[in-house]
């Protein structure tokens, strides 16, 4: 039937029935064939199996039926009848899923088939198997342990993927738990397809919170030891992975809340399970060790201790009950080993992190106050007691800290930082208490007093005391009151006389063993003082600055330069009404016995002496002290109205004198020098005194008064008349008594001083300008007078000449300085002085009521220095407020006015804020006084500097240098001074209507002044100046008048009449020229003569034509400004055209009279020339643009038309040149063809259009011109032209023009030769090579040209490959050439193959057959190495290489090639044969170079290897790619190792290399099972180093890898297994492998413990093995707590193996416990957890145990249970966008923007600003309570009376707790910190139980605030989080529970209680504990001075027995 239908064939319906109706077809397995529409039966469709056999998959897919894909009738199945097929992939999607239907004992058959073919299915991607199968139990699945993993027995259940676990992750499951694939599903093949369906593969969060939960609930003891090992084995890796990509709140969580730590109680080995938070790691032994678990889980994952909270350290109250307990131990040891200061230390460290912590140090107080806590040298010491520094021996009063490490924390806790002067008092007491009150001192102690105690007293901040004892002259004690030091004799070198002449006998005196710097320091009353106040005169007074001044002079002494003292003392002078005031160094020094005190001597050295001629009075002295206030402020009349002036003396002394009248009087700001004034607290002294000097005893203080004396006629005897002042210097010697830190101000030498007197040399000619009394200023130096400065008022003349004032306000004055000095002629300086007094007409009301406010006036005035010739002028004018300021104007003149400046007078107050009083003021001042005063004043300048001549006036020819002159005065603005910007604007306005500026007339040879808006300015033109005077003359014949001012500053005076409003400013312009020219048209001609006057007057009347901003009033067109050639100049119109030409055009014509003179637009000779001719070359091209003005450009048509007429026949050789040139300006030549200017190769001269039938040869590459040389004659006959361009001015237009000459055009050109003609010609080799190339220069360019290609085919013109000497030429036609790149060169000789070193693309059209390389090796070269013809060695070897190499490079691309470098045997082995690449091995292989380094069979020759090194991916080199390989190779390696007793250097190094490539085999190629025993291969290592060495293993030289340690185990297995050496520790990748490998099993680690506890600790006994003991032993407990927080099963492993393992307790609590006494092991039941104390015999987990918490609570550590509760918070406000906006504002406080009303102001000084809607607005009682009680609290600002002020400060309310309530107003929430967020500045660990304890303090103190302000939600909240967030524990249940009562909070009552009977048993231990604490300390307390602290205990102990009581009942 299938042969005779055509499956092809179109069928009809009927025919298609009639074929299903037969029964021909085949159904799937089966040997009968049915009819397909018969056997339809249950609505199941057929299908036909496609390209897969019933043999292959023998199941049947319940919902199909399928027919025999292998059938004669296929194709008509599927073509004809039309049925679908089904792939092996649909087929498998059938059955899959329906899995259960079929037996059970088939389904492994089933699964294996499917996976083998797995990665075929999984390419469809209409079928997820991964999805469809991943749930489905069918994986058979074992134990981690199972013996025979492949096996086909069953000891699990059957699994679906997603829940069964890879091998590789054994060590972490039971041996109970079946989850690992088993059977067929362990092959290989099977588990890649798991993995991809879900199979666990990775150590991931889901199996670290699996293996917890499992771990930690495995509590069978007889599984204890497998489970501790498995938690062991998991500690290591969850310690080693764990990332934050593990991190959620479910791990969290899970590690948090579950117990999978083993840990242990110390001195005891019975290991349980904890909870991380229930014990501590071994590290923190010595901070915890007696308190809590321990665990050998040392977890040094970062991310890991953050997630279980072990990056905290240990709670204080647990660390305080281990040190208590440590001290107490060590308080009981007598006669043993003194305490451990390492154990100290590391306590010491810990308290010390807990300082900044106000709740944590009380605490430390409280535990450790009434203790001897500080261990020094062995002993141990109360911390009032000790010092951190202490000077001298003072033992046994006082004992110095060794160390100053811990110094915050021993401060913190009370420990002195040095013996202060009340400790040595009580020394000294207690001396005194032993000799009574006339005892006499011992020599012993006399020296302690008087040689220790009182000189260390006084050596640090010293306070006078009364009642201090000091020893006297009989060694007797007396208080410092009744005793006197003999400092006379000591003053002064009497020899005692002084005492013997008075009398004494009423003192009684010092010890002379108290050295006089002490009694001085020590404040002893001094004889001679005692005496002065015995007897001094009533006359002194108290006198002196009444400010604390010296921070305040400090202060201004950075405001003032010490110069300015010259100002302040002129100014002192002034306003005293002197006329003389003068400045002298006094450099004389004076006797110091006769002075006030013995500190004053240091002033009695050289002075700077200030005098004036006027007379201080009373207001005067009380002004200097009072400091910044002084007496002038409300007197506008004196120039020192700021009061700080004076204090600037200090820059140069600490204490100032004056003399004036009868008075002298001395100011001491630091109250060092003068002498004091006894009173109840001591000698204390006086910031200044002043006194009558007439009624003094002169010689009692005559050295003080000797300075004054002499000086000024003054004689200290008579009333003065006049004022000094003394400042004596600071300066660097002399002054022993200044202390350097407190110095107000620098020191001073003489030098300096002088320099600073000769800088106000200067000041001192400008100081008297504005000042109404002072006429001479003097300055000297002391020995000579420096200058003398005098003031002169000009004469009546002068006046006469400046045209007197008739306003009476207005003053001017002619002012002579005349300066005289010592070694120059006297110099005379002249200034016009001009001032106002009154406001200026209609001043604001405001600027008058403001200086009436402040006592300003508008005094003002001007000065300008006219100079001894009127040449020597100030550059830069200065601001005077009657004196001169620092300030710097720039002005050319000084203005003065009563300005505003700040305190040191250095700049003017208020800034640039407007609304400054200070500022608005002298912007009146500048803006508006000033410009009109100093206008007024110009008015006086030019009336006098052109006044008449008989006057002193200027002569006729001075008149132009007098008008400069006079300009040179004007100002002018400067951006750098803003300030003075106002004035200088203001006076160029004023100038508009002031006559200032000077006119000179026609012939007149005065000038006059006359008003801005009637003058025109000359402007800038830039005319030349023979050009000026004509248009000048022109213009003032239309009675125009000119002011010659310079041409900046009328830049200036047009800007400020631009400025609104806007006033009229005329200038020369260019309509006023144009208008000239307009008017006579031969002005030019006739007038300007000079070429530069032309091009001037052309720029100047056209350059609006370049330039459109310039307004045109005057029109530019038919004005005659066109110069012409000839001479003549033409009007601008339309018609007739000129031409401008460049200058070679113009030579090569002559028709120049139609040409524009275009010279007159070029460049000139100067730079103002050329800066015209730039203009006016552009004016020219303005001109040639428009057609309005008849200019145009010569155009190429009239050039050629012109020459052509002038050269009809030939241009001459002369001109060529010249024509080629102009030339140059065209790129197309085409206009110019006829021309014969085109030269030729042969030197004859053609037209330039014959160049478009020309070859140009200039630009032909060297090949081709070459070849166009050597076939010259043939293109001669074509008729080609041959041209070089550069014999033709190289122009481009022949370039152009010439067609492109290549090697296709020459051949083309040939081609059309007659083709008889070149056949019957013979072809020369020379022809022959010049063809060649130029065909293979072609190129494919002639493929298409089939003359040139006809003639190429016949022609022999290719040379042979062969061994000929002479190549033979053959035709193309019927040979053969190498295709690509290849040589067959020293190969052989091959007659009928084209040379290839001639390749043509052309050969293939050309007739000649294509050979490939391989076919050529193949063929030709191959067969001739075979049978030796041919040897591959020298040249034909290199030769074979090259084409190998050829070969290769294109081999990637070109599957022949592959396939011939695979298969071919064509490579040369170290034998000399040839071999395929698959019969030989990589060398390059790192292993089996070195396994089989001797078998040369394997291998290429060197050469060979090297040339197919880089390409060896196409061949198919052996290498461990290949499965069996890597077998070979370990087969190879272990049987040398088996054969050899020892085994040499070489097997051992084939091993190292076999074992290091293991590692790297990622891929683990061949499936290699690496654990299996008989893989003896791996080189073993045990533990060499001492102390390890005497406990290791004996093991064998060779392991297997499942016997071997990872180094990085060492620690809990080396007493067991040997391990891996350093160089083969297991990669990562092999790990993942084998999980096992490397790592101990739990029962190894086991029996290291046991050997560590029971071996070890014992013998180990020096300090370093103790340590390394502990850390060890560490890491074992934290390898067992891994291991049992995997599951239950591993926990109760862990229990057996321990308890059968370990006979003796193996828990050391902490690290301070010693390993070697056997009462600091402790088993887990003596330990407890989540208690601060110690309960009974339970010892708290110490800190170091913590990490193991839940391997503690797993195997039996008593734990704090915790109390679950939830409270319903009721629901609140919804907070929108403005209420987050106005958080916003109140948690940044934002003043300014937040616009908040209220502020709370606390006690400790901080505020809160709230708005006040919002208070109202959250809470009834504010809104009720705001008109209430708190109105007696509520005040305005001043300054800002919008604020409502509620001060808090005498209420109980504190800030940061408030700051809470009004958080919750704002937000709706509770606030998450205790008060104002602060950012954490970090630097220590976290103290999770100081955050409680501080968290729950605030909690309350905030339910507080809730309760009493009526804030129900935010109750609810705080209940809230104390309930759900665990904040009640057992050391604040009861606390917390007072509160909640106390505030009315149900819910926090009920879960107090609720916790109370929860964990009553452990919280009434803890209460006893306490109990016990507070009697005994109680107890400790003797004696009258703990009244207080003993009260407090009683009270504590009530307190505790009523929570004793109360928990009683609760329970």
């Amino acid at each position: 039937m299938a042969r005779w239908l055509d499956a092809n064939e179109y069928l009809r319906e009927n025919k298609i029935r009639v074929l299903m109706t037969l029964p021909i077809y085949r159904t799937y397995g089966e040997s009968k064939f049915v009819s397909l529409r018969s056997s339809n039966i249950g609505g199941r469709k057929w299908k036909v199996a496609w390209q897969f056999t019933r043999a292959e998959n023998p199941w049947l897919p319940a919902s199909v039926r399928l027919l025999e894909g292998d059938q004669p009738m296929l194709e008509h199945l599927t073509k004809l009848i039309g049925l679908s097929t089904i792939q092996e992939a649909e087929y498998w999607s059938l059955i899959l899923p329906n899995l259960e239907s079929y037996p059970e004992e088939e389904w492994d058959s089933m699964l294996e088939r499917f996976c083998e073919k797995y990665h075929v299915h999984s390419k469809d991607s209409d079928y997820d198997f991964p999805e469809i199968m991943r749930d489905i139990p069918f994986v058979l699945t074992s134990g981690p342990n199972s013996s025979n993993p492949n096996g086909q027995s069953r000891s699990g259940p059957r699994l679906s993927p997603r829940s069964v676990v890879n091998r590789s992750l054994a060590s972490y499951y039971l041996d109970h738990e079946s989850v690992f694939p088993s059977g067929v599903y362990a092959q290989t093949f099977v588990l890649n397809v798991l993995r991809e369906m879900g199979m666990q593969l990775e150590f991931d969060a889901d199996l670290i919170m699996d293996r917890v939960r499992v771990l930690s609930g495995h509590v069978r003891k007889e599984d204890s030891e497998k489970r501790n090992s498995v938690l062991r084995t998991f500690y290591t890796r969850i310690n080693a992975d764990f990332s934050d990509a593990f991190r959620s709140w479910n791990m969290q969580q899970t590690l948090r809340s579950q117990p999978w730590i083993l840990a242990s109680t110390l001195g005891r080995e019975d290991y349980r399970l904890y909870k991380p938070y229930e014990c501590r790691s071994s590290s923190d032994r010595s901070l915890v060790g007696s308190q809590m678990p321990l665990t050998e889980f040392i977890c040094t994952n970062k991310e890991l201790r953050e997630c279980i909270e072990w990056n905290r350290s240990p709670p204080l109250d647990t660390v305080l009950a281990h040190f208590q307990d440590l001290i107490n131990r060590s308080t009981k040891s007598s006669g043993g080993s003194s305490p451990s200061d390492d154990e100290f230390n590391t306590i010491y460290r810990y308290l010390l992190k807990k300082v900044s912590d106000a709740a944590a140090l009380s605490a430390m107080k409280r535990a450790l106050g009434s203790k001897a806590w500080i261990l020094i040298n062995g002993t141990l010491h109360t911390a009032d007691r000790v010092a951190l520094e202490v000077f001298q021996d003072l033992s046994p009063h006082f004992v110095q800290v060794v160390s100053l490490n811990f110094k915050s924390l021993f401060l913190a806790m009370g420990v002195r930082e040095t013996v202060k002067q009340e400790d040595l008092q009580e020394i000294i007491a207690v001396v005194a208490s032993r000799y009574g009150e006339n005892g006499v001192l011992s020599d012993e102690d006399a020296e302690l007093v008087a040689g220790k105690l009182l000189p260390r007293m006084c050596s640090s901040a010293y306070k006078w005391n009364r009642d201090l004892l000091i020893l006297t002259e009989d060694k007797k004690l007396r208080k410092i009151t009744d005793v006197v030091y003999d400092d006379v004799n000591t003053r002064r070198d009497t020899g005692g006389a002084w005492k013997a002449n008075n009398d004494t006998s009423q003192y009684t005196f010092a010890s002379s063993m108290i050295i006089p710097n002490t009694a001085s320091r020590l404040q002893i009353p001094m004889l001679s003082t005692t005496c002065w106040v015995d007897k001094q005169d009533s006359a002194f007074e108290a006198w002196s600055q009444e400010e604390n001044i010296v921070d305040r002079i400090k202060s201004i002494l950075n405001d003032y330069d010490p110069s300015n003292i010259f100002a302040e003392f002129l100014q002192n002078a002034t306003d005293a009404g002197a006329t003389k005031c003068t400045f002298m160094l006094d450099n004389r020094s004076f006797e110091t016995s006769k002075i006030l005190s013995k500190e004053m001597a240091a002033w009695q050295g050289p002075a700077l002496v200030i005098y004036n001629n006027a007379e201080f009075n009373e207001e005067d002295f009380k002004a200097l002290s009072n400091l910044g206030v002084g007496n002038k402020r409300d007197d506008s009349s004196k120039i020192g109205r700021h009061g700080l002036g004076f204090n600037a003396v200090y820059h140069f002394t600490d204490v100032p004198s004056i003399v004036s009248g009868s008075y002298i009087g001395f100011f001491d700001p630091r109250r060092e020098y003068l002498p004091g004034i006894p009173t109840r607290n001591g000698w204390v002294r006086q910031g200044g005194q002043r006194c009558n000097f007439l009624e003094l005893n002169s010689e009692t203080l005559a050295d003080q008064l000797a300075p004054y004396k002499g000086i000024f006629d003054c004689d200290m005897e008579s009333h003065f008349r006049g004022t000094i002042f003394r400042l004596p210097l600071r300066m660097p010697y002399g002054q022993r008594h200044i202390d350097k830190p407190t110095v107000l101000g620098c020191q001073w030498t003489l030098s300096q001083i002088q320099e600073m007197m000769q800088s106000w040399v200067g000041d001192s000619k400008l100081a008297m300008l504005f000042l109404k009394n002072l006429r001479i200023i003097e300055i000297s130096d002391g020995d000579k007078l420096n200058c003398r400065v005098t003031k002169t008022v000009g004469t009546r003349a002068v006046e006469k000449a400046l045209r007197r004032n008739t306003d009476p306000s207005l003053s001017t004055q002619i002012v002579d300085i005349r300066e005289e000095s010592n070694h120059e002629a006297p110099k005379l300086d002249k200034w016009l002085v001009h001032t106002a007094r009154d406001f200026p007409e209609n001043t604001d009301t405001s600027i008058k009521e403001l200086a009436q406010k402040n006592n300003w006036n508008s005094y003002r005035g001007v000065a300008l220095n006219l100079g001894r010739n009127q040449m020597d002028r100030i550059l830069k004018g200065r601001i005077f407020t009657h004196l001169p300021t620092l300030i710097r104007t720039g002005l050319p003149f000084h203005i003065h006015g009563d300005f505003a400046l700040t305190s040191n007078r250095k700049s003017l107050a208020g800034g640039s804020d407007s609304k400054d009083e200070k500022s608005k003021w002298n912007m009146f001042l500048m803006g508006e006084c000033l410009p009109q005063t100093a206008a007024s004043a110009f008015v006086k300048l030019l009336s006098y500097l052109f006044r008449d001549v008989t006057q002193g006036g200027p002569k006729p020819f001075e008149i132009d240098m007098a008008t400069e002159n006079y300009f040179r005065f004007w100002p002018v603005p400067m951006e750098e001074r803003n300030d003075i910007i106002p004035f200088v604007v203001g006076f160029l306005r004023k100038s508009h209507t002031s006559p200032i500026f000077p006119i000179r007339m026609q012939g007149n040879n005065t000038a006059f002044g006359m008003n801005g808006k009637n003058v025109f300015f000359p402007g800038y033109t830039g005319a030349p100046k023979e050009v000026m005077p004509t248009i000048r003359e022109k213009l003032q014949g239309v009675c125009i008048q000119i002011c010659d001012c310079p041409l900046k500053l009328q830049g200036h005076i047009e800007g400020g009449w631009r400025n609104e409003p806007l006033l009229p400013f005329c200038q020369i312009n260019a309509n006023l020229i144009r208008s000239l020219v307009r008017n006579d048209p031969l002005f030019i001609p006739n007038h300007i003569k000079s070429t530069e006057g032309k091009k001037w007057i052309l720029e100047y009347t056209l350059k609006a034509l370049i330039d459109t901003r310039e307004e045109i009033t005057e029109p530019i067109a038919g004005l005659a400004l066109l110069p012409l050639i000839n001479g003549e100049w033409k009007p601008l119109l339309p018609t007739p055209r000129y031409y401008t030409a460049r200058p070679e055009v113009r030579e090569l014509i002559e028709g120049s009279n139609e040409l524009v003179d275009e010279s007159l637009f070029k460049s000139g000779n100067t730079a103002a020339s050329e800066k015209i001719s730039s203009r006016l070359e552009l004016i020219l091209l303005k001109l040639v643009k428009d057609p309005a003005f008849g200019v145009a450009e010569i155009s190429p048509a009239i050039i050629s038309s012109i020459v052509c007429r002038e050269h009809p026949s030939e241009i001459p050789d002369g001109l060529r040149g010249q024509f080629w040139r102009m030339l140059e300006k065209y790129s197309d030549l085409e206009q110019f063809g006829e021309l014969p200017l085109l030269k030729t190769l042969d030197g004859s001269m053609r037209p330039l259009k014959e160049c478009a039938r020309g070859l140009e040869v200039t630009h032909m590459n060297k090949g081709l011109k070459s070849s166009v040389e050597r076939i010259a004659p043939l293109l001669c006959e074509v008729g080609l032209v041959l041209f070089d361009v550069t014999q033709n001015h190289k122009h481009p237009y022949l370039n152009a023009t010439a067609p492109k000459c290549d090697n296709s055009f020459i051949l083309k050109v040939i081609s059309s030769i007659s083709k008889d003609r070149l056949q019957n010609r013979a072809v020369t080799r020379d022809e022959a090579a010049v063809l060649r190339d130029l065909i293979k220069g072609a190129g494919s360019e002639l493929k298409s040209e089939a003359e040139p290609l006809g003639l190429l085919q016949i022609w022999p013109s290719w040379s042979t490959t062969g061994g000929a000497q002479l190549p033979v030429l053959i035709r193309a036609r019927g040979s053969h050439y190498m295709q690509g790149n290849y040589d067959l060169t020293n190969l052989g000789e091959y007659r009928d193959i084209i040379r290839n070193e001639q390749p043509c693309e052309l050969f293939d059209v050309m007739g000649a057959q294509p050979l490939d390389m391989m076919s050529a090796l193949e063929s030709r070269v191959l067969p001739k190495f075979h049978n030796k013809t041919l040897t591959c060695a020298g040249p034909a070897k290199d030769a074979y290489l090259n084409i190998l190499r050829l070969i290769m490079r294109k081999a990637n691309k070109h599957k022949p090639a592959k396939q011939f470098l695979q298969s071919g045997r064509i490579i040369l082995a170290r034998d000399n044969s040839f071999y395929s690449s698959k019969e030989l091995f990589d060398q390059n292989d790192p292993l089996l170079s070195v396994i089989f380094a001797n078998d040369n069979s394997r291998f290429a020759t060197t050469v060979f290897w090297d040339a197919v090194m880089l390409r060896k991916s196409l061949f198919s080199f052996r290498d461990l790619t290949d499965l069996d390989m890597l077998t070979q190779c370990a087969i190879h390696v272990l049987g040398e190792i088996k054969r050899s007793r020892s085994v040499p250097d070489s097997v051992r190094i084939k091993a190292v290399h076999l074992v290091q490539y293991i590692y790297q085999d990622s891929k683990n190629r061949g499936g290699i099972d690496w654990t299996d025993q008989k893989w003896q291969i791996v080189p073993a290592e045990v533990t060499q180093n001492p102390p390890y060495n005497g406990y290791a293993p004996e093991v064998a030289d060779y392991l297997p890898f499942s016997q071997l340690i990872d180094p990085l185990y060492h620690d809990i297995a080396w007493t067991q297994r040997a391990f891996f050496p350093d160089n083969l520790k297991p990669s990562l990748h092999f790990k993942n492998r084998f999980p096992t490998v490397g790592k101990p099993s739990i029962d190894v680690i086991v029996d290291h413990l046991a050997a560590l506890v029971t071996k070890l600790a014992p013998n180990w006994t020096s300090m370093e093995q103790k340590l390394t003991f502990k850390v060890v032993l560490f890491k074992v407990y934290k390898a067992l707590d891994e291991f049992s927080a995997v599951n239950t099963s591993n926990t109760d492993l862990l229990k057996k193996l321990l308890i059968g393992k370990l006979g003796k307790p193996y828990i050391l609590n902490g690290e301070h416990k010693d390993p070697s006494l056997s009462e600091s092991w402790l088993w887990p039941s003596q330990l407890i957890l989540d208690v601060d104390n110690s309960i009974e015999r339970q010892e708290v987990v110490h800190a170091n145990l913590l990490p193991f918490r839940k391997l503690l609570v797993a195997i039996g550590v008593q734990q704090m249970q915790k109390v679950e509760g939830k409270v319903n918070v009721p629901g609140g406000r919804k907070v929108g966008d403005i209420e987050s906006r106005l958080l916003d504002c109140f948690e940044t406080q934002d003043r300014h923007n937040g616009f908040m009303d209220v502020r709370f102001k606390f006690s400790s000084g901080h505020q809160i600003m709230v708005h006040k809607f919002m208070l109202v607005h959250s809470s009834d009682y504010f809104a009720r309570r705001f008109t209430g009680a708190w109105a007696d609290y509520t005040t305005r600002e001043p300054l800002e009376p919008g604020v409502e002020v509620i001060d808090l400060s005498m209420l109980d309310e504190t800030y940061e707790t408030f700051w809470g309530l009004i958080y919750y107003f704002y937000a709706n929430l509770l606030i998450v910190s205790n008060g104002p967020h602060v950012p954490s500045l970090g630097g220590g660990e976290d103290t999770n139980n100081d955050e409680l304890r501080d968290r729950v303090q605030y909690l309350m103190d905030l339910l507080h605030l809730a309760d009493q302000y009526e804030t129900p939600r935010l109750k609810a909240l705080i209940a809230s989080e104390v309930v759900a967030g665990q904040k009640v524990i057992h050391s604040n249940v009861f606390n917390v529970r007072a509160h909640a009562i106390e505030n009315r909070s149900e819910d926090i009552k009920e879960h107090c209680e609720k916790y109370l009977r929860k964990n009553s048993m452990i919280v009434r231990t803890y209460i006893t504990g306490e109990l016990q604490i507070f009697k005994k300390s109680l107890k400790e307390l003797t004696g009258d001075d703990h009244g207080a602290k003993r009260a407090e205990l009683r009270d504590e102990i009530k307190e505790f027995e009523g929570h004793l009581a109360e928990l009683n009942t609760l329970a």
